[in-house]
């Protein structure tokens, strides 16, 4: 595959080998984690950056406009907390406080899948 393998398409005429790894993603993203790093490569809507193991992802819709925001956007960068207002905004109740409970690390780098 071109890219990232959990993010790849089925093609044609794949090899017995391929359509097996192929098959197994949905049970390699389900137990997949997230490192963020500094969240600019993490995207709120398609990457698992829950900390739970039984709902690693956002409940909420994605927003049309939205759907390529990344989590350092949720981040006020000035006073390293995150940005109540934006967050209460976006999101559903339900992901409002799993957000505002997730502690904020400031690392530089990129995402690491676990």
């Amino acid at each position: 595959p071109k890219g990232d393998i959990l993010g790849s398409l089925v093609g044609h005429n794949l090899s017995y080998t391929w359509h097996s790894i192929h098959t197994s993603q949905v049970m390699v993203k389900k137990g997949k984690r997230c490192r963020l790093g500094d969240g600019r490569n993490t995207n709120v809507w398609k990457n698992s950056w829950f900390r739970s193991t039984n709902i690693s992802y956002i409940a909420t819709p994605t927003i049309d406009s939205l759907e390529n925001l990344m989590m350092s956007c949720l981040v006020n960068p000035t006073k390293v907390s995150w940005n109540e207002t934006l967050i209460h905004d976006l999101f559903l109740l339900q992901d409002v406080t799993r957000i505002m409970q997730m502690p904020i690390y400031v690392l530089e780098g990129i995402n690491v899948i676990l």
